[in-house]
């Protein structure tokens, strides 16, 4: 069987099918998700997965961030409302998601306290919009959450660096681990009003 692999894709509208008026040849537009298949020459795709993109955008660029790009959308609207006054703790602050959570938040009105694993990241998490940049490797960031924060912790924690960090992230929304009925698994709460832990 035939396998293409690849999730993400921008390209040039070749053709269209009968009564689609939504699309047209000639017009730029990039997907992400389902169908694989991005690493062919050409692809069919629905008219509803694909969105079109504005000239002024680079094709790479887009294709580029396109995932990235809706993973940031649905951190920050969807999982967790950032609003103006929120503070956040975004680990990995300059890796591609962390870099457009940083910007995106701070362009929300957001205070956005990053962490990154070396010194020589800590320009460009300020770049990206980081009020405060923590090296966790040489930091203990949750004291310099509880610093930054008069002791308040965050509104929400965005973890994708994970064994490092993680043990400490129930310190900034006051975690509860739990058993679940069965034993099995390990339940994770957030008990502070509206605080959440997303990994």
């Amino acid at each position: 069987m035939l396998f293409t692999p690849g999730m993400k894709a921008v390209g040039e509208v070749i053709d269209v099918g009968p009564g689609l008026t939504g699309r047209k040849v000639g017009d730029l537009v990039g997907y992400a998700g389902n169908p694989m298949g991005s690493y062919a020459e050409q692809q069919i795709l629905p008219e509803k997965k694909v969105v079109p993109l504005p000239p002024s955008i680079d094709p790479i660029v887009a294709a580029s961030i396109i995932l990235k790009g809706m993973a940031a959308q649905f951190l920050l609207r969807r999982c967790f409302k950032v609003e103006p006054g929120h503070t956040i703790l975004v680990h990995a602050a300059v890796g591609g998601v962390g870099s457009l959570l940083c910007q995106w938040a701070n362009a929300l009105g957001a205070t956005v306290i990053g962490t990154i694993s070396t010194k020589e990241k800590a320009a460009q998490a300020k770049d990206d919009g980081c009020h405060h940049v923590i090296i966790y490797k040489e930091e203990d960031f949750v004291s310099c959450v509880n610093e930054i924060t008069s002791g308040k912790g965050v509104d929400v924690v965005y973890d994708s660096v994970g064994k490092d960090t993680f043990q400490e992230d129930d310190a900034q929304v006051e975690i509860e681990y739990e058993k679940s009925n069965d034993g099995q698994d390990l339940v994770v709460k957030a008990t502070r009003p509206q605080g959440r832990l997303v990994l």
